[in-house]
């Protein structure tokens, strides 16, 4: 009798021991791991974390500047279809090989059509455009601008004109009469950086932008006219190369084409 008392008093002992620690196991949680007891990954290890100086430069926003050219040929008779872009004549002038965005034409392997073209020299993009007829720069600006940042420009002119009367057969001897009048011309501006690329070997900008310039012309009378061009796009453009837009312009005998330059360079 004396054993089997003091096997139930050993096992109400252990069962009242057993169920104590779980309850303090229970109530103390389980701990984690240490940082320093976790094996580091190799994926990790090896993966490039930027610092944070770098993370810093990232949220720079980058300024740069831009340049806008605007041209103005007075077509000869021999060029009715505008200004042919001559792959020869453009390396003999702005330098060999040319780069930019271009391709053959379809129809004449030695003509381009270019959208874009690194000139870094506006007089001899000039001397180019001067072979199809009296070609002058009408503008030319240049600004500075963020990232995200929309800013307009505009440019205006007044043109002072005179414009004479002959005598009249009656009355030879008066004096001969004029009327001195003026005209507005400009141009305006918008554009629109909406994000730079640098992660290539060649970087770019999405860039939208739209130009609106009045221009003055003469009419077969001698008179001044107004005609109205409109250039918008909305693309991407490798820094430092120009988007090149082309607006021919036909009246009578008149024939002028515009030609708006816009090129982004990196400021920082």
């Amino acid at each position: 009798m004396k054993k089997k008392y003091d096997l139930t008093a050993f096992l109400i002992f252990l069962l009242t021991n057993l169920t104590i620690t779980l309850l303090h196991g229970a109530n103390d949680g389980i701990s984690l791991p240490r940082k320093s007891d976790v094996p580091s990954s190799p994926s990790l290890a090896s993966r490039n974390i930027p610092t944070p100086s770098e993370t810093a430069a990232f949220r720079e926003i980058p300024e740069l500047q831009i340049e806008c050219l605007a041209f103005r040929v007075a077509m000869k008779k021999d060029y009715k279809f505008g200004v042919d872009w001559d792959k020869d004549s453009l390396e003999e002038i702005l330098g060999k090989p040319l780069t930019g965005q271009f391709q053959p034409s379809s129809q004449d392997k030695k003509k381009l059509n270019l959208e874009t073209l690194v000139i870094t020299d506006p007089e001899k993009f000039l001397k180019y455009l001067s072979r199809f007829g009296e070609a002058k720069l009408l503008y030319k600006q240049t600004w500075s601008q963020a990232i995200g940042e929309q800013v307009s420009r505009e440019l205006q002119s007044m043109l002072p004109y005179t414009i004479s009367f002959a005598s009249s057969e009656s009355s030879p001897s008066q004096p001969q009469a004029y009327t001195q009048s003026s005209v507005r011309a400009g141009m305006t501006i918008s554009v629109t950086l909406s994000g730079v690329q640098y992660s290539s070997e060649n970087p770019s900008v999405d860039i939208m932008f739209e130009i609106e310039m009045k221009d003055a012309y003469k009419t077969k009378d001698n008179l001044y006219a107004l005609n109205s061009i409109i250039s918008a796009d909305s693309t991407t453009i490798p820094l430092s190369q120009s988007l090149i837009q082309s607006n021919l312009f036909n009246q009578g005998d008149v024939s002028n084409q515009y030609i708006f330059i816009l090129t982004p360079r990196d400021v920082k």
